[in-house]
């Protein structure tokens, strides 16, 4: 076997035909194979015989006589300058590869770099043309350029095995036009059915084995280029959709052809593109804008040979996922002084919906065209309106009035006329007013016209709407939906509270006074002692309440004649509609009882909790002792806190607590008391 490093081993061989010669079964270990950039995969499926017809007619004038690891010299009709020679003649080996300094009968395929040779090989292995079709090559045009060109046209593998068949092509065309010397270089397929001779591992049917390799080298590994799928078992078969040879391209578009562009002795190298969007304030490979909003695309450009490429990068939009339905044109752009290629123009898109951007290399003398890839960059183009909307005041007591302020910001590049919000109004509320720029219909649904918003601009409706009477310890929620455009929707929730007020009724012994569903909702005294006139006053208590931005009502117990004993604490029993903990916990830890003495300012508790300079040590200790009255982990603080102690708290069930405690005041000689 040729090529450097690589011996053959003799072993005796009985061959069909009567006649001995001598074979080696070399294992060839892998190498990596060089990727290719515009390397396009394929969507058809497993192609026959001649399709997908990259073979070119012609080419046949001459036939090379059938025979196993032959070689023939071949007198070329122009010179060919490759890598560091200029070359007049090659040498056909028949299995499938050209050489241009010395022939090659090697059959196993090996790493090209390792050849020690210079060679172009379209389909490196074990072709057998004893039995079946025999190559053929010749002379012949190219879109117009003279070429030299042999066919592989259906040949079988070793040994003597012609019902696997591959149908593959090499042509050089001369690029004299260019420079002297100058040419590209075609592998054209049409079948691929088998990939290893049984002397190279294959089995009965020439698969598996040290596979077929594909590319090209003058012996060095800094001038070698292998197709993807070289020595891997299965990949360049019609089979693999992925990787078959028929399935895929290079430099073309016509599937199967792979084409290389030698210009001063050199391949064009492999060049890739890395793009990104920009527009909006935003930037990236996936960017989302408003319709009116100018994006550009922007690309670098990578290869060997790339700080000295020339040529152009164009631009293109497209509307589906294949990239095959263009919509918008990004501009062609020369690329510049050390390869560095220009923006694209921007490009504005009136229609929503999702886009892919892709950018396109020419390719140049010393460097190959590449294009992006498709779904690399994603712009989303979104409706240009979106709607916020405020409700004042959050929370509302319930019976009072919530003022909803609808606005709609325009974030695109253009103006919009038109504009309107309809706004469903919550539920359990009713309609006050509202108004708008150019005025408002309806009671629910409400309709306001803000008319034009300016790019960047905003406009604003105001929705006055009263909270149901009975409706505290709920929510209500205001939606709306802006126009045109499909503008979204919007919502905003406030929590309504029971409206503060004031109870008051005679409640005798084991008796009950009832709040008509403020909080607490009902109030129970002791069994003994005489009936009394007690007062109930709910008022807001600011934003103080659990030390923070707490808000809710507090409580607040005046004084009944009556229950002066210390002896006989208040006994306080809050029952909860709905009966869930967390409610329970809510409506509980909102909830500050003060003990407040008669004409004194409601809201102040009494007495602060500082140490008085006339409580004994006992009064002070108790006065450490007592605790904000809480319930799970929604207790609060108020500040100042009320001197209230927690006795007990008994789930009486699922929607009551039991709640014992005691309030301590100030008795009118400033001393300290119990109620």
């Amino acid at each position: 076997m040729g090529g450097a490093g690589i011996r053959a081993v003799s072993v005796s061989a009985r061959r069909p035909g009567g006649w001995a010669r001598a074979r080696a079964a070399v294992s060839v270990a892998a190498v990596a194979v060089l990727g290719s950039a515009g390397l396009v995969a394929a969507t058809s499926s497993t192609a026959g015989a001649l399709g997908p017809n990259a073979i070119r007619a012609g080419f046949n004038t001459s036939t090379f006589a059938g025979n196993d690891d032959g070689s023939t010299t071949v007198a070329l009709p122009f010179s060919v300058h490759f890598f560091s020679g200029t070359f007049s003649q090659l040498f056909l080996n028949n299995n499938g590869n050209v050489t241009f300094d010395s022939a090659l009968s090697t059959f196993t395929p090996f790493d090209l770099s390792t050849a020690n040779r210079v060679i172009i090989a379209p389909f490196f292995a074990d072709v057998d043309t004893r039995v079946g079709n025999a190559a053929t090559y010749g002379t012949g045009t190219v879109n117009g350029h003279n070429a030299w060109g042999v066919n592989w046209p259906g040949v079988g593998c070793f040994d003597s095995n012609d019902s696997v068949l591959n149908y593959f092509q090499m042509v050089l065309i001369d690029r004299s036009d260019v420079a002297a010397g100058d040419f590209d270089v075609e592998f054209n397929y049409d079948q691929i059915q088998w990939e290893a001779g049984t002397a190279s591992g294959g089995d009965g049917n020439c698969l598996g084995g040290s596979s077929a390799r594909a590319g090209y080298s003058d012996g060095t590994a800094a001038n070698t280029f292998e197709l993807p799928g070289s020595a891997v078992n299965g990949a360049f078969l019609d089979s693999n959709a992925t990787t078959g040879l028929v399935h895929n391209d290079l430099n073309t578009s016509q599937l199967g052809r792979y084409i290389f562009s030698v210009r001063a002795g050199q391949t064009r190298t492999s060049t890739s593109l890395t793009t990104s969007l920009s527009g909006g304030n935003h930037s990236g490979t996936s960017i989302s804008v408003p319709t009116g909003i100018a994006v550009t695309d922007s690309a670098t450009l990578s290869g060997s040979n790339a700080s000295g490429a020339s040529g152009t990068v164009t631009y293109t939009v497209f509307s589906d996922s294949g990239c095959t339905q263009a919509v918008a044109d990004g501009g062609t752009k020369d690329v510049g002084e050390g390869g560095s290629v220009p923006d694209s123009d921007p490009v504005t898109l009136a229609a929503t919906g999702t886009y892919r951007w892709q950018a396109s290399y020419s390719g140049d003398d010393a460097n190959a065209p590449s294009t992006s890839t498709c779904g690399g960059e994603v712009e989303t183009v979104t409706p240009p309106l979106s709607t916020s909307i405020a409700g004042s005041p959050n929370p509302v007591s319930a019976g009072n009035d919530v003022k909803y302020t609808v606005t709609v910001h325009n974030n695109g590049g253009a103006a919009v006329s038109s504009v309107k919000i309809t706004d469903t109004l919550p539920a359990t509320t009713t309609f006050v007013s509202a108004s708008a720029p150019f005025g408002c219909t309806g009671t629910g649904p409400v309709t306001c016209t803000l008319g034009t918003i300016a790019a960047g601009g905003s406009a604003s409706a105001k929705i006055i709407v009263k909270t149901a009477s009975g409706s505290g310890g709920t929510t209500v929620t205001d939606s709306a939906t802006t126009s045109p455009g499909g503008g979204h929707a919007s919502t905003n929730t406030n929590i309504v509270t029971p409206t503060p007020g004031t109870t008051t009724g005679f409640v005798p012994p084991g008796g009950s006074i009832d709040t008509g569903g403020n909080n607490p909702a009902h109030l129970s005294l002791p069994n003994t002692g005489t009936g009394a006139t007690i007062t109930l006053r709910q008022v807001p208590t600011g934003n103080t309440f659990c030390n923070g931005p707490c808000n809710g009502t507090a409580t607040f117990i005046s004084n009944f004649p009556g229950y002066s004993d210390p002896a006989h604490p208040i006994d306080l029993k809050l029952t909860f509609a709905d009966g869930s903990l967390a409610a329970a916990r809510n409506d509980f830890a909102m909830s500050t009882i003060y003990k407040v003495r008669d004409n004194e300012t409601v809201g102040v508790p009494v007495p602060d909790c500082n140490d008085n300079p006339n409580w004994t040590p006992a009064q002070m200790q108790a006065a450490a002792n007592r605790r904000l009255l809480r319930v799970g982990t929604q207790s609060g603080i108020a500040n100042p806190a009320p001197c209230v102690d927690s006795r007990s708290i008994t789930k009486v069930s699922n929607t009551q607590y039991k709640v014992t405690f005691e309030i301590l005041y100030l008795s009118d000689d400033g001393g300290f008391a119990r109620k």
